[in-house]
């Protein structure tokens, strides 16, 4: 919250505001707390989310983050074989397939 409050205090312009690091989708709470504390501060016409993701996540987080209103940048490591490498699903299989489904 004071993240939020802090970045906009006094702020006149657009907001892009873009979660990133890891994989935001894994705490979902924060991303709320944070979306829900910068609609408070922020007239809606300003406000601008995005999201960096691997894709990897079930139909009712995909549809959370669409009713937030969040534009996404899609994240791969490379080729099929490199980013499977580096990128497992909780069963320990490569998620590129799923990533670009």
């Amino acid at each position: 919250r004071l993240a939020v409050q802090s970045t906009v205090q006094n702020f006149e312009g657009r907001v892009f505001s873009q979660f990133f690091g890891g994989e935001p989708t894994l705490n979902m709470v924060a991303l709320r707390e944070a979306v829900r504390e910068l609609r408070l501060l922020v007239p809606p016409d300003r406000l601008f989310l995005y999201i960096t993701t691997n894709g990897v996540m079930d139909a009712t987080k995909l549809n959370e983050l669409l009713a937030m209103e969040f534009s996404f940048y899609l994240s791969v490591d490379g080729d099929q074989d490199a980013h499977d490498l580096h990128r497992k699903t909780p069963g320990g299989h490569g998620s590129y397939r799923l990533a670009m489904a």
